[in-house]
This record gives structure tokens, sequence and C-alpha cells, in this order.
């Protein structure tokens, strides 16, 4: 981490490279989608559930990459994170 820069958080079991998603919605959950710079590479039907979870691994991250998710609802509602921006550094991808 640089000068300034909250730890990153860790979660343990979770093979490195692994991206972990829990989705939770107030209305049934169409699927869930995760964007790496700008494609989907996953797309996880979730059956309606209002509750859905997945592991993924993310191999070969390059610095300047991104990933997001994006969760949509049966009924046409949205909801997407923030962007993760990977930067080079020991240890990191890149």
């Amino acid at each position: 981490e640089g000068a300034g820069e909250p730890p990153a958080p860790e979660v343990g079991g979770v093979p490195d490279h692994t991206l972990v998603v829990l989705a939770i919605a107030p209305g049934e959950i169409s699927h869930v989608d995760v964007v790496r710079s700008g494609a989907v590479v996953q797309g996880v039907d979730c059956e309606g559930e209002r509750r859905c979870s997945f592991g993924l691994e993310i191999p070969d991250l390059e610095a300047g990459e991104y990933l997001y998710v994006r969760v949509v609802q049966r009924d046409g509602g949205a909801a997407w994170t923030s962007p993760f921006f990977f930067v080079a550094g020991e240890g990191g991808p890149g």
C-alpha cells in the first residue's frame, strides 16, 4: 500500500486472484455480471433468489485494468459497484 492508503482487506481461505461476490437485493435477482476492463467475463444466473454468491478466479490482471460487479433484478432494477482499479506493485498484479 502507498502512503495514506488503507491496507487491503484479506478474506481467509480464498485463493489469490479470486473475486468473491455476495449480492443481496430487495427484489429477485436475475443475474450478476463481473466486468473486466469493459467486457463481461462472467455472468451468473441467480434464479430469482434475493441473495446470490460466488467466487471467480481473475488471472493475469495487469496494471490499469479494472473490475466491477453489476447486479440485475428480474424487474429491471440494477446496481453496480464502483470499479476496482489495479496498479503495479510488489506482490501485486502487473
